[in-house]
């Protein structure tokens, strides 16, 4: 049936217009200096999908991305130094979306992550799976306030029962309150207020957050995710305007998860520079990374960032030869906070190229 509509769509004359198309490509070089893990890999991304407007409420998408399946893998790119093996196509986004009113909206599926969370609690790669809805509401003619919140599933009862909880399924549950401001002269100001709660925490995932800088405690010579509640509480700020005409923008964040022993905290900071996707334009970001191994489950963490248990910098530099096309470079400085064992000092260079539709 879906393959149906989309071939009738494109038999339309208007067929970019019904199906909305997007698609990218990315080639990326990246090397990697790390104790025991010194590595060179040449990375590719691409992605395809569509986005119809079913109706003036109603919106879909579906999109396909080159990328592994397995908890360990990039969500976003595969890693093409591996050896000549076949590459599989994963679902990325797969949702319908209806809007009840300019105020109220809603969604259920598989979709590009509907908050403003910072890269201490998520990596924006991900897609999440479940639901989400929010409303909002005009405060004045410059400014509106906006209450959302979203269930993600994380993991069925087998992955759970393996380690051993009683939980017939594993979600995160979260909410937030957004305040956003804009001026006429293009000053702009976003303030966010968002609680995670996660209950039950799949084997895979826990295993996983070990190799990505989480506390462990040994049993038996064997590893284990140190037993922790996960409920961080993140506030962010940012604000972009126009200084001497070049758009500068200022976001920071901190989070703390209230429940894990020692309350553990992160702290986000990040600067930039240019206009995204912008011909003959350059962006540039210079950013700050606190965080401590519980501030949230580390395998949500930011890869670019070297996931938890990190004190990082990190800077990136974008030139965009078209409104589809750029160049990238960037450097990453990232210290283990304590000792570990899937973790060093690590020092990053990447260097890619990227095309959209």
């Amino acid at each position: 049936m879906l393959f149906n509509f989309i071939f009738y769509c494109i038999a339309l004359p208007n067929w970019a217009e019904v199906l909305k198309p997007q698609a990218s490509l990315l080639l990326e070089y990246q090397e990697v200096s790390e104790k025991h893990r010194d590595s060179s890999s040449l990375l590719l991304g691409a992605s395809l999908g569509i986005f119809p407007e079913w109706h003036e409420q109603w919106t879909s998408g579906i999109e396909l991305k080159l990328a592994e399946t397995d908890p360990t893998s990039i969500p976003d790119r595969f890693v093409l130094t591996e050896g000549p093996s076949n590459r599989p196509i994963s679902l990325n986004q797969a949702y319908v979306a209806h809007r009840f009113s300019d105020r109220a909206f809603f969604s259920i599926g598989k979709f590009a992550m509907p908050f403003q969370s910072s890269p201490l609690t998520w990596d924006h790669d991900r897609t999440p799976e479940g639901l989400y809805t929010a409303w909002q509401a005009p405060l004045g003619s410059l400014m509106f306030i906006k209450f959302h919140a979203g269930q993600f599933f994380l993991g069925s009862g087998e992955q759970l029962l393996a380690a051993g909880q009683k939980n017939r399924r594993s979600w995160v549950f979260t909410e937030a309150v957004s305040w956003n401001y804009s001026s006429p002269q293009k000053m702009k100001i976003e303030m966010n207020l968002q609680i995670w709660n996660f209950i039950g925490i799949p084997e895979a995932l826990a295993l996983e957050s070990l190799k990505r800088g989480a506390d462990y405690q040994i049993r038996d010579g064997e590893f284990y995710l140190r037993k922790s509640r996960f409920m961080p509480i993140e506030y962010s700020f940012e604000i972009s305007s126009l200084p001497l005409g070049i758009l500068t923008a200022l976001k920071t964040a901190i989070a703390m998860n209230v429940l894990s022993e020692n309350q553990d905290f992160g702290l986000f900071g990040e600067v930039r520079l240019g206009r995204v996707w912008v011909k003959k334009n350059f962006l540039g970001s210079l950013s700050f990374y606190y965080n401590q191994p519980m501030t949230t489950l580390a395998y949500f963490t930011e890869r670019d960032f070297g996931y938890s248990n990190r004190l990082a910098g990190r800077f990136e530099l974008h030139y965009y030869v078209s409104e589809s096309a750029r160049i990238l470079a960037s450097y990453l400085l990232a210290r283990r906070l304590e000792d570990r064992v899937y973790q060093d000092h690590r020092h990053e260079w990447r260097f890619g190229v990227e095309f959209k539709l």
